[in-house]
């Protein structure tokens, strides 16, 4: 897994995080406390996430990480690739 990957995923937890402190209404140098220990964040970057969350309308949809890979594939077979993904598209 890559980095971008993971942090994608874990700053999608921590916006969620903070929109539900947000939520109810958890005083801020709290919601700030709490989530800087739950996710071993500094304040700061725990007060970012707040502000960050008090712009959204609802919780951010947590994706699956991906874990890029590189393939070495004959020609034929990436020919036969990009067929199927025009021909799927």
């Amino acid at each position: 897994m890559t980095d971008d990957s993971v942090d994608q995923s874990d700053k999608a937890r921590q916006l969620n995080a903070a929109h539900g402190l947000l939520q109810r209404h958890v005083a801020v140098l709290e919601a700030v406390r709490r989530l800087s220990r739950k996710f071993d964040l500094s304040e700061r970057q725990a007060y970012r996430y707040l502000e960050e969350a008090a712009q959204l309308d609802r919780p951010v949809e947590v994706t699956e990480a991906t874990v890029p890979i590189t393939l070495k594939l004959p020609p034929s077979a990436v020919g036969l690739l990009r067929e199927y993904a025009r021909s799927s598209a």
